[in-house]
């Protein structure tokens, strides 16, 4: 049951519109995917997969999931073929032009659908920082991109403060999928209704404005700001792009298309370019606006971190094992790391994953990280490919017969990776990380 405050919002928001948004609530919620392209098109993707072909109007290569179970424990998953993603919230990264090349903060990135679209759409060309402040959900993020495999990607775990006083001026788009009440989520997350109030929604409203600061300072004259929620009141939405761009004129708002969405509320400084998705849209609840800040100039630069040599070990596995080495190496705590992007230097920020981290030597001997083997760079010159039970079974952890010669190998299901194995000549040693097995 809703709130009674919350019903009386929404009936002064929607109007005639009410009686059917409180109808649609009624329905199970919407559940949707997309597909990673650098993994599979979308033509191949479906010729493999039992997953439905039911497009969502919201994003390309987005459709809805219309069975009744999950995707995680399907292949389709595990390889970083598919993100499940709610329909309406893949509208933000759509809402603006990612190409490769550019420089991308990722303010609030947490669990990573967002940030793994970014990703998808600068195909391993570009820079993109993803942050969260909660150390436990970056953890999330950086598994989320590591299995898509984008290998221009660091993930961090700041305040957004901090990334203001690291990167000032510096991207050229600037997502902030600020938290937030969470009102569109209220059919999938019964703790987010339990938690609503009056009050938490100004709370959220509040914090928000002070990450928008951070957001505001990071950005390049000319760059985009993004700005993103999943809840249904202004406050949370029009209201503080008001209060934006009065505190900073700069800042202007962009019209969005509105072939799908609805238009923002008009109650001033261009709130009506904004796009609203109600559940009765094909979606469970999210606002876009899309700003730019005043001016052409160039992007503010940070120095770059001076590359290393990777050792002889290293160097060697990656040559006899890839077909193409990365452009950039580093070195953390006797852990390799290799990129498509060079990295700049983050000052006092917090970093859990720079880029694709390739491995570490032990007893002279070079031990390959499972986030090698799903980079979707340098492509896997030793491969075992699998069917959809052999895959299922390695994903359980389980070892398999084999007269492979010695040495490591990607595990691929429809050429696709799902991590290494390790053949002693008879037996394929399941190196799949323990953490990320299929329990049962």
């Amino acid at each position: 049951m809703y709130p009674e405050p919350f019903l009386n919002m929404m009936k002064s928001l929607l109007g005639e519109e009410y009686s059917t948004w409180l109808k649609e609530t009624e329905n199970e919620p919407k559940r949707g995917f997309r597909i990673n392209p650098m993994r599979i098109d979308q033509d191949a993707f479906f010729r493999i997969s039992s997953l439905e072909r039911v497009p969502s109007p919201f994003a390309e290569n987005a459709y809805y999931n219309t069975t009744k179970h999950g995707l995680g424990n399907l292949p389709e998953y595990r390889t970083g073929a598919v993100y499940p993603q709610e329909p309406s919230a893949s509208s933000a990264v759509a809402a603006v032009d990612v190409h490769p090349g550019m420089r991308i903060l990722d303010l609030c990135a947490a669990p990573g659908s967002k940030a793994t679209q970014i990703a998808e759409r600068l195909n391993n060309d570009g820079l993109l920082i993803a942050n969260d402040i909660h150390n436990r959900r970056s953890l999330v993020l950086a598994e989320n991109l590591e299995r898509c495999g984008s290998t221009c990607t660091v993930v961090t775990n700041n305040d957004p403060v901090d990334l203001a006083a690291s990167f000032p001026g510096y991207f050229d788009i600037v997502f902030c999928d600020a938290p937030c009440s969470g009102e569109g989520m209220f059919r999938k997350d019964d703790e987010a209704l339990a938690q609503w109030s009056m009050d938490n929604v100004l709370m959220c409203a509040d914090r928000q404005r002070t990450i928008l600061d951070s957001a505001v300072a990071c950005l390049r004259p000319g760059g985009l700001l993004v700005y993103s929620t999943c809840t249904l009141n202004t406050m949370e939405n029009e209201e503080n792009i008001v209060w934006l761009c009065r505190k900073y004129p700069e800042m202007e708002t962009l019209p969005l298309s509105h072939t799908h969405t609805r238009p923002g509320f008009a109650i001033g400084k261009g709130t009506e370019h904004a796009q609203r998705i109600f559940p009765m849209d094909g979606g469970e609840g999210h606002f876009v606006c899309v700003l730019r800040k005043a001016g052409t100039g160039e992007r503010c630069d940070v120095p770059f971190r001076k590359t290393c040599r990777l050792p002889a070990e290293a160097s060697s596995f990656l040559s006899d094992h890839f077909e193409r080495d990365f452009p950039y190496i580093y070195c953390s705590k006797d852990t390799y790391y290799g990129s498509t992007a060079a990295m700049p230097e983050t000052g006092s920020c917090r970093i859990i994953r720079p880029f694709v981290r390739l491995g570490q030597l032990k007893n002279k001997r070079f031990e390959p990280d499972h986030a090698l083997a799903m980079n979707a760079y340098s492509r896997p010159l030793c491969t075992v490919e699998f069917d959809d039970q052999a895959a299922l079974d390695y994903l359980k952890g389980l070892t398999r017969p084999t007269d492979l010669p010695k040495g490591w190998y990607v595990c691929r299901w429809n050429r696709m990776p799902l991590g290494w194995t390790y053949s002693d000549g008879r037996i394929l040693k399941n190196k799949y990380p323990k953490a990320y097995r299929i329990r049962g």
